[in-house]
């Protein structure tokens, strides 16, 4: 792909044909409405990995810190709490292994969008080298594993074990958690590692409930009903099966590749195309890996936000791949300038153009890979490249060009419905023996608001009425009323970015360290004040870019709530100053006053 595209463009034109596409998808999403998968369907979301029920006895421990979730973020911040001398932990997992995300979603091609050097947490202290740029889920959760045993938090941990509340309890200053197995766990501090992409979610779709065929999750993919398993997809038994994709986002991106290699036949359902960039994956170089000296990896991360925040600042590129390029189209106002033969001099109204440029780089590459025009013209996304996540894949649109594959371009309308014998689009019945549904995830609602659990701090206060009225922390990670309690790897309210492991990284160093001060100064229990809390928030709408009506203008989807632009959306936001400020901004708590100023100790 050219990250310049065309050299001419009319910015007006392509305006008009951003709404007319939004406005599509504004008008059909009215009424439209979400549901969890596991509340519409439970065998949806059915743990196909777990070998073996759950046979063991029922623990009633007290403990220092109880850590729910066993993704990356709760390994990492288990194993920070161990390294700074907290070791009396234990660690919760609902699944059966360590991984997360990469334990759920082990559909065939799975694999990371960011680069895998400075995805995969803490190598510099493992010494361990992803073996490709772009690393897939197998090798991505057998490192997770791995770091888990390095780290010491394998012995410590209980998988198939999902936590239902946690109390606090002021007389014991605990907090006290049972399971779904009968624990009752008693713990000083705890921290909610649950992640982001936990719940998947499905589109209310008239009769789905009527289909005769087979039909699954992607994130849950059922490898006994295609064949193959995960690393090694070749799934024979689809030689004779209609297969149907319902979404074109990110994990279909990566799976509908390999359907159509094996689906006798596919049809690819599509409410709204991804902006699909080259990934150009490749081993890594074992001569680079034995060069790299102690702090590569951070050194490397923080490169890559300088690339992507302030491209032309960077001295280097150390990454270089589709992102980077990226940041560096959609800055490059001297080109957006050229474009428009210097008839705009505004910078804001240059950046739009500069996007228009990414943009059409991405419709040339549609262009000149897909040989049919009409299927080409339907996989251009036209909307600006942040209002959806762009992906990236080499065999994707390639695909289209198949014998056997069929793009059902659905006019922004969506699937109308599902009939016992398939999928139905515009009064069209596609006859179907598999559905399988790529069709998001809860991105902003946490696992406590979906019913996985339930948190109720000081006064009987539950975290779901507290933060129904106003969303509040400090950092997103403390939250005033809620003592002893941290949130790591949250989207909202802290330092996102495109590389999920960079805010992980510092929030999870972060409230390791608020935990073992607290243990050292000797108080029972810390609770941060409501002065920083809301100082936090000043903070949060002074960095604030003005996106309301860059979200309004964008087509629906999970980064502008399916196009209903509202204030809750907006407190959706990540720390608008940028992920290294934000990095820098926890560095200076723990080096300044911050411990002091922001938290109220008890009993010390």
């Amino acid at each position: 792909m050219s990250a310049s595209g065309s050299t001419v463009i009319d910015p007006q034109k392509l305006k008009e044909k951003y709404a007319e596409e939004r406005d599509k998808r504004l008008n059909s999403a009215a009424g439209r409405k979400y549901a969890l998968a596991k509340d519409h369907e439970s065998s949806l979301t059915e743990d196909l990995w777990r070998k073996r029920q759950n046979d063991r006895a029922p623990r009633n421990e007290e403990i220092d810190v109880l850590v729910v979730g066993g993704g990356m973020s709760g390994i990492m911040t288990a194993t920070r709490l161990i390294q700074n001398g907290v070791t009396d932990l234990r660690l919760i997992e609902r699944g059966a292994e360590f991984g997360g995300t990469w334990y759920w979603n082990q559909y065939p091609g799975a694999a990371c969008d960011s680069e895998s050097h400075i995805y995969l947490p803490f190598l510099d202290d493992t010494g361990y080298v992803p073996s490709q740029k772009y690393t897939g889920q197998p090798e991505i959760q057998a490192y997770l594993k791995q770091l888990a045993s390095f780290g010491g938090v394998t012995p410590r941990a209980l998988f198939n074990t999902k936590a239902q509340s946690l109390d606090w309890d002021e007389d014991s200053q605990r907090w006290i958690v049972r399971t779904d197995v009968g624990d009752e766990f008693r713990a000083r501090f705890i921290a909610l590692c649950a992640g982001s992409f936990l719940q998947p979610k499905l589109p209310a779709i008239e009769g789905i409930e009527t289909f005769k065929g087979h039909m699954f999750l992607n994130s849950r993919w059922d490898y006994e009903y295609t064949g193959g398993s995960p690393g090694y997809p070749q799934m024979t038994k689809l030689r004779d099966k209609r297969v149907g994709v319902i979404g074109t986002g990110c994990s279909a991106v990566q799976s509908i590749p390999h359907l159509a290699q094996w689906a006798k036949e596919l049809y690819v359902f599509q409410r709204t195309p991804s902006m699909v960039n080259y990934r150009a994956n490749a081993k890594t170089d074992p001569e680079w890996a034995k060069s790299l000296e102690p702090g590569w990896q951070e050194k490397r991360m923080d490169n890559f936000e300088v690339c992507l925040l302030t491209p032309a600042e960077a001295a280097e590129d150390l990454v270089a791949d589709a992102w980077t390029e990226m940041a560096r189209s959609m800055t490059d106002l001297e080109r957006a300038k050229a474009a428009v033969g210097g008839a705009v001099a505004d910078d804001a109204e240059l950046m739009q153009v500069a996007d228009f440029l990414t943009m059409a780089g991405y419709w040339d590459r549609v262009d000149e890979i897909i040989a049919d025009k009409k299927t080409a013209e339907a996989l251009k996304a036209y909307y600006y490249v942040n209002c959806k996540r762009p992906t990236f894949h080499d065999e994707y649109l390639p695909a289209f060009n198949r014998p056997n594959v069929t793009l059902v371009d659905t006019q922004g309308k969506g699937v109308e419905r599902i009939a016992p014998e398939g999928v139905v689009v515009g009064g069209e019945l596609f006859e179907l023996d598999c559905v399988i549904f790529a069709t998001g995830f809860e991105v902003f609602t946490h696992t406590y608001v979906t019913g996985e659990y339930t948190v109720t701090g000081a006064g009987g206060q539950s975290l779901q009425d507290k933060w129904s009225k106003q969303f509040g922390t400090l950092h997103g990670m403390l939250t005033h009323g809620f003592p002893n309690m941290v949130l790591v790897g949250h989207m909202r309210d802290g330092g996102g970015t495109t590389n999920s492991n960079f805010p992980f990284h510092y929030q999870s160093t972060h409230v390791a360290k608020i935990i073992k001060r607290t243990i050292d100064s000797g108080a029972s229990s810390f609770d941060v004040t409501k002065e920083a809390e809301d100082g936090w928030r000043r903070a949060m709408r002074e960095k604030m870019p003005p996106i309301q009506q860059f979200l309004a203008d964008c087509t629906p989807g999970y980064l502008n709530n399916d196009g209903n632009v509202d204030d809750s959306t907006l407190r959706l936001t990540i720390y608008g100053g940028g992920s290294l400020e934000y990095a820098d901004i926890l560095k200076d708590w723990h080096a300044g006053e911050g411990f002091e100023r922001d938290l109220h100790l008890v009993g010390k």
